[in-house]
């Protein structure tokens, strides 16, 4: 995928998007990250919280006609992982291709990005199995 040089619009306001600031930028250089606070609008929020809760229903929905317990990396009412789905012609790869994540990825990546994985990570705070990259995993 080639980011584009254009200035980047959103399809709904019309107006250039600029949440990555020079700021920013430099945060992440030096950090290896930074916060972009409310930038995904309440419309697509909604979006994508149902495409999560509706892959999580699937993902229980196998496991039960399996019995199983576990599913890959994933472990019933603990915690699951919910990987490459936007290729299934869902709202996933309109977002993670639109107009907020291109000017996210060009200023952080550049303008020569791939998408190497997308991953929906459901767990409950407190519950179940520890995971590294949750905030609670000790």
């Amino acid at each position: 995928m080639t980011v584009p040089d254009a200035p980047l619009v959103t399809g709904r306001q019309n107006v250039p998007l600029m949440h990555v600031t020079e700021a920013k930028k430099h945060q992440f250089f030096k950090e290896g990250y930074f916060v972009l606070e409310k930038v995904i609008n309440e419309t697509d929020l909604a979006a994508l919280r149902a495409g999560c809760q509706e892959l999580l229903a699937l993902q229980l929905e196998m496991m039960e006609r399996a019995g199983a317990q576990t599913l890959g990396l994933s472990h019933r009412q603990e915690r699951h992982f919910l990987a490459s789905q936007h290729q299934e012609g869902s709202f996933l790869e309109g977002f993670l291709f639109g107009d907020l994540m291109m000017e996210i990825v060009k200023a952080t990546v550049g303008p020569e990005a791939f998408l190497f994985l997308e991953l929906f990570v459901v767990k409950s705070a407190r519950t179940g199995s520890p995971f590294a990259w949750h905030q609670d995993s000790g």
